[in-house]
This record gives C-alpha cells, structure tokens and sequence, in this order.
C-alpha cells in the first residue's frame, strides 16, 4: 500500500528559482505514476480504494492540477522569451502566417491576448505553441477505451493517455485532441458562426484591452494651438469558469460498433455548443455561470409591447439595424428562435405574396437556435421570445486549451450502461455593448 507523502518539495519553491516547463513536466509525470499506480493495485486486487488510499490519490490530484497550471504559465513565458529575439508583427487579426491562428503570444496580459476569428481554428493555435501531433488521434477511440478497457486499434490514444493528468479518476485530453473537439463545438455555435470571436485562455483570467473613445479632431486655423486628442482604453477581464457535459452509452455500442468514430465526438460538440450559445445570449452572470449579451449592462434592449408582446415583422428588424448603426457599428447577423424565422417568412402582403427582407437588410445573416426561449412571460403573455441583432465580432468567447474527461463506470451499472464526464472552462465578454440590440416581447404570429 503506498504510503502517505509530504507535501512535495516543489510547492515550496520560490517563484524566483521557478523550474523550466521540462523540469515541471518531469515531475508532473512521476506524481501521475504513484496515482496510476494506486489504481492500478486496486484493479489487481479487484477491491475499491481504500480511505487512506482515497486521500492520498485526491492529495496527488491536487499536486498535479497545480503543476498542470504551472507548466502552463511556463510554457507561455517560454515561448514569449524565444520570440523576444526576433521581431514579430503584430495586429488585431494576426498576420498572414499561414497558420490561421495569428503571431500574438499567450499571455495575461492584454496587448498579447490572441482572437481567434471564425475560420481560425485552435488546432492550428495550440500547434503553433508549440503542440504536435494529435492528427491521427480519436477522441471516440480514446474515449471507447477507458470505458470498456478495450485499446484494439487504438494504441496511439492509449500512449496519449498515459499522458494526460489523472485527476479524481479523471483525464485531461491531450491539448491537440482536445483542440480538434473544440473546433468542432466552435462550428456548431451560433454566436460565432454570427462573428463571435475566440480568446484562448492559457490561465485561468485573462485581460483584453478594449478602446472606449476616438480621438476627437478639429480644423486648424493658422499659427493657432492644436489641441491634444487622446485614444482611451481599459480592458474587460475574461474568468475561466467550468462548463460540464454528461454523456452516456450502452455496452454494446461501446464494444460492438465498427464505425463509432466521430458518434461520441459530434455529440459531445453539439452539446457543448448548444450551451455555450445559451450562455452567451442570456448568461446570467451569477457564478459560476458567465454574463451573456441580454444581462450586460449598456446593451439596447427594445420592447415590441409592454402589455403582451407583438408578432415580429421586418420593421422591427430595420429599426434594430438601425439603432446599431446609430451607434457606429454594422450589424451583420441576427440570432432567434426557429418560430420567430418562421414568421418572419411567413409574412404577406395583400395580395398574399410572401413578403421579401428590405434591402437595410440585405446583409443581415439570419440564424436559429432553441436556446432562445418561446416561453417567456413578457406582460400578460407567456410564450414570447427574443431577437439579438448586432455587430457580433464585439462578442468575445474565452477559451481554455484543454478539457478533461472523466469516467463513470458504476453510475448506470443497473442499465447496462456506461457514461463519462466532460468540462471544459470559458466565459463570455461584450467589447462593446453599443454594438447590440435584443428585441424582447416577440410572440408568435395569430
């Protein structure tokens, strides 16, 4: 039975003699041995952990998910002291590098943060900092694996978990891997297929600088003073915060489908993108869930109808476009519910022909997702909706690199099932809050 340890001497050290990311590595890996092997005495014994044996694997788990954050902090002050020798050229959107993920190093401070644009992808990111491989790995391989313990034509992702961080039971998936499924949660999200952008986080808060006022200009008389005229800045900060995803499967999938690649990937994508468009509309701000647009102070909010709500029409969307506009932004999508799409296409004139979007509409991108609710109480109604109409390159999703998983062999043993536990850690930010406008009170057509 593994005895109890002290704390490790690493935790003590100063910040001042701080070990190179290797160095951390090298101990991460040996903590990660003494946990696997507690597990792995059980399993030989086939016998549960016993209390000691429970609070020493917690004890390292802790231990290892610090030095994870510290290898992390590492590897960005690394990787920005090599850069330092050559110059970099740097703007909003990244340089044309060939890589799609920009030259802007990782770091918590806010001139340095990376914005991933739609068609930027975190694979391409995290390989830029230096990550390789992953190409070849499955996430359904690796995921059918520690759930079955069956590794048959997955030895690639049985090496790349013998080198995830074991925590609780628990995996952080390789940060390729991990980026591949987050790619693919960030194509099946609404808000950035509207323009949203992507800030990955490597710690766990990040500051973005955001300009808050334009320099002001006037003629100049001659031999006259020419008055000072300063940009204005501050930053909004970005709180990692944790997003979980509880899926589940029977054996007899996991064991007997040939063709289950991409399956467990896709849903656990579409579920993670289904969550992150609810948070980032109507996020409620109170921990542990982050602000969305609806509940960010200085959006405008228009009211189709106090007392129940009105149907919606392109009026509304025009004069919407036309408030955002107002405030020096062009509004280029709009987000609401199926129903509302359907009413929209719906409308007539008098001779019943289908009316057509007026031309201030005309680049206006129209997407639907159910996680704009129908079911709101807006006066005496109580099945209304909402609209979010704005300039969505504004909104600012942050990211973590990596996610863990987690499997849950014994919770569904009485249906032949078997389920894991997935996270992943964002948060949301508005850069400028002008830029939108949310119609409230929409009800369905009569």
């Amino acid at each position: 039975m593994p005895q109890t340890r002290t704390r490790p001497a690493w935790l003590a050290e100063q910040r001042s003699a701080e070990p190179s990311s290797v160095q951390l590595r090298q101990q991460r890996h040996q903590l990660m041995q003494e946990a696997r092997g507690i597990y792995r005495q059980c399993e030989q014994q086939q016998r549960d952990l016993t209390a000691q044996e429970s609070t020493e694997f917690e004890r390292l788990t802790r231990d290892i998910e610090q030095l994870t954050e510290r290898i992390e902090t590492a590897e960005a002050a690394e990787h920005r002291s090599a850069a330092s020798a050559e110059p970099i050229r740097r703007n909003s959107r990244g340089p044309d590098d060939g890589t799609g993920a920009g030259s802007s190093l990782p770091s918590t401070r806010a001139r340095d943060a990376v914005r991933l644009e739609r068609s930027q992808s975190m694979a391409d990111h995290v390989r830029s900092r230096g990550y390789t491989g992953g190409e070849d790995l499955s996430f359904d391989r690796l995921v059918r694996g520690m759930l079955t313990g069956t590794w048959i034509g997955a030895d690639a992702e049985r090496r790349a978990l013998s080198e995830g961080v074991t925590g609780a039971g628990g995996v952080l998936v390789p940060t390729p891997l991990a980026a591949q499924v987050l790619d693919l949660a960030r194509a099946q999200t609404r808000v950035m297929q509207a323009g949203a952008s992507t800030v990955p986080m490597e710690t766990q808060t990040l500051k973005i600088a955001r300009q808050t006022g334009d320099p002001t200009l006037a003629w100049h008389t001659e031999a006259a003073a020419i008055a000072e005229s300063d940009l204005s800045f501050d930053s909004i900060t970005l709180t990692a915060k944790t997003l979980p995803c509880l899926i589940k499967a029977s054996i007899e999938v996991l064991e007997d489908v040939d063709n289950l690649d991409n399956i467990i990937t896709n849903s656990v994508a579409k579920a993670l993108a289904l969550e992150l468009d609810r948070v980032a509309l109507r996020g409620s701000g109170t921990d542990p869930e982050p602000r969305g647009l609806r509940n960010t102070s200085g959006i405008t909010v228009t009211d189709l109808g106090a007392a129940a709500g009105l149907a919606p029409t392109w009026d509304h969307y025009v004069q919407a476009v036309g408030t955002v506009r107002g405030e020096e932004y062009e509004p280029n999508a709009a987000i609401h519910n199926p129903r509302t799409e359907t009413d929209l296409s719906l409308l007539k004139d008098g001779q019943g022909q289908y009316l057509q979007p007026p031309a201030a509409l005309a680049a206006l991108q129209q997407l639907t997702t159910t996680q704009v609710p129908i079911d709101l109480t807006h006066g005496t109604a109580t099945d209304a909706s909402e609209a979010y109409i704005g300039d969505w390159s504004q909104l600012i999703i942050g990211m973590r690199t990596s996610f863990s998983i987690r499997p849950l062999t014994e919770r569904y043993v009485d249906t032949g099932e078997v389920g894991f536990f997935a996270y992943l850690r964002a948060d949301v930010a508005v850069a400028h809050p002008e830029a939108f406008n949310v119609l409230t009170g929409i009800i369905p057509a009569a």
